[in-house]
Formats: C-alpha cells, structure tokens, sequence
C-alpha cells in the first residue's frame, strides 16, 4: 500500500481533483487559496502576535528558514546540532547534519557547531541505563552551550526521532532536558520533523 497500491478510489478522485485544481504552488512564484485558507486556520490558532507563516517545500527548506529565523530573531549566529543527524542537502541544513554527508559540503556556512546526544554509537559514558545516558549527554550539551557562551548561540537543532543517522528515539526525559536547558539559558530550540 505504500508504493501506490491499492488506494481507494475515494482517495484517487480527492487526489485527481486537487491536480486539477492545482492547489498548491511554491510560495515564491505565487499564492494559492489552500495557503490562504490553512495561514487564517492557524492564526487562529496560535497565540496573538504570530503575524506570519512560512510553507516551504521541504525540510532542508524548513530547516533553513528556521536557523535563519532563530539567528534574526535572537541576533545570535551559532547554532548547536547533534552528531549522527540529518538536517537537509541545502546550506545551512548540511552544515546543521552531523554525519558524513558535511565532508563534502561543510565550507559554506559558519557558526555550526556538534554535539553528542544519548546514542548508542557514540563513545560509552558510563552510563548504566537509558537515563543515566540521557542524564550525561545532557551534562555535556550544558557544559558545549556555556563554552560557546549561551549570548552566541541562536538555537540548539535536533531531530526527536533520529531517522537517516541510525533510526533512534530520544528519550522523553532528554528532550524536556534540552527544552529546559534552551529556555535556561535564552537560546532557542529548533526540532527537525
């Protein structure tokens, strides 16, 4: 069913007619209704204040709007990502990944910087279980954050659910780690997915 195979044919009329109606164009080139109508859903939804909306195309394009909005937003250039990570083929989302796709690709951006998360392929800390590495990978990305100095970075990039750098979850308690250390230090958090 996931390669195109028995879809009902419900779904394929639905399908057809938004190809006819061609509902969705990239936002540098034109609007569409369907944007229109999805930016006057949400602004009612998010808190007052949000004035705009960004629909990109992809993630790498995602990826790249948010470390541009976090380091206009903030005034800060770095941003801190984890090794063993994917954050897109484009500029500043290559530089963000942390494997060996920034080999070939890292000399055009600055201001990115890696660190270790809870993963079992990095070297042992010690660590006994889930929590304990969770509880250290955390001691370290606070220990990174403060030696960069918490005034030069914009945002701390992670992917909650590591796909192309080994399929991994996160473990819950890291992740509310890293919001609170983010929110501690005024730097902010970027999730990729």
């Amino acid at each position: 069913a996931n390669l195109g195979h028995t879809v009902p044919p419900s779904v394929q009329a639905a399908i057809n007619a938004q190809l006819e109606a061609a509902p969705y164009v990239y936002s540098g080139l034109a609007t569409c209704e369907v944007r229109g109508r999805l930016a006057s859903l949400l602004s009612e939804l998010t808190p007052e204040g949000i004035t705009g909306f960004l629909f990109p195309t992809g993630g790498g394009e995602a990826n790249e709007a948010a470390v541009r909005i976090a380091r206009r937003f903030t005034g800060r250039h770095k941003i801190i990502s984890h090794y063993r990570s994917y954050h897109g083929g484009t500029t500043s989302a290559l530089a963000s990944t942390g494997d060996f796709r920034t080999w070939y690709g890292d000399g055009g951006a600055s201001g990115h910087v890696k660190a270790f998360g809870p993963s079992p392929w990095h070297f042992d800390m010690g660590a006994t279980s889930e929590a304990e590495e969770a509880d250290r990978a955390l001691g370290l990305l606070e220990e990174q954050l403060l030696m960069e100095g918490p005034h030069t970075v914009a945002a701390v990039l992670i992917e909650s659910i590591v796909g192309s750098g080994g399929g991994q979850k996160h473990p819950a308690h890291y992740m509310a780690g890293v919001r609170s250390l983010c929110d501690r230090h005024g730097v902010l958090l970027i999730l990729d997915e």
